[in-house]
């Protein structure tokens, strides 16, 4: 900003909120109780103590009961810190017009306030301007030049522990494993599939013909 009595200073406009949503009602209680008023005494302390280090303006009387008063009050508005930093650590050379002085604090408060404002309402991030975000249709080329065809894409996913092309070549040309290649000996789907072959007709008579042409080599010898 560059006021018309010369200078310049920076006025906060708006902040961004990023990290866990869930920590905002936190963090906006903290402002709240930051934003405590002073007492009036206070004030009304810290306003005689300006009048003591500004010069007074001509035709103004700091003395007056209502003067203080009427900054008193209205700098009960504002938060007890940013009242008390208006009024002494603010370079005052001429004792402050209500209306320089609420400049000042609210160029204090602005920060606290858009604060607030972004904590009550998060908002999704804007798009960086000099780095959009591809489109799916970008992102596809892309991927097409250096190679990474949708179907190469699902051979990288099934074959994760292939570290080369000849890997995930030899991986697809492979037969898949019988399901009881990929199961312990003794779990409960082979002690099931041993149990149900017991159990078999047929199973069971292929195995009373093996044991009978066992017995005749037996006796032949």
């Amino acid at each position: 900003m560059f006021p018309k009595g010369g200078g310049s200073y920076d006025m906060v406009i708006g902040f961004d909120v990023g990290g866990s949503v869930t920590q905002a009602p936190a963090i906006l209680r903290w402002i709240e109780a930051a934003s405590t008023p002073a007492d009036t005494r206070d004030i009304e302390g810290w306003l005689a103590e300006l009048s003591v280090l500004t010069i007074p303006r001509k035709g103004d009387a700091m003395s007056g009961e209502v003067t203080l008063v009427a900054y008193a009050s209205r700098l009960r508005q504002y938060p007890a810190d940013i009242a008390r930093a208006a009024l002494l650590d603010h370079p005052w050379k001429f004792w402050p017009s209500w209306a320089e002085l609420q400049e000042v604090c609210d160029r204090l408060k602005a920060p606290r306030l858009h604060m607030a404002a972004a904590l009550e309402n998060p908002t999704a991030q804007e798009p960086d301007p000099v780095h959009p975000r591809p489109t799916y249709e970008q992102t596809s080329a892309i991927l097409a030049e250096v190679g990474y065809t949708p179907k190469r894409l699902e051979q990288v996913r099934k074959h994760r522990m292939a570290s080369t092309d000849a890997d995930i070549q030899e991986a697809e040309e492979r037969p898949p494993l019988h399901w009881t290649e990929t199961v312990a000996p003794d779990s409960p789907e082979m002690e099931a599939l041993r149990k149900a072959r017991d159990e078999n007709p047929l199973v069971q008579e292929a195995r009373q013909a093996r044991d009978r042409a066992t017995a005749r080599k037996a006796v032949a010898q």
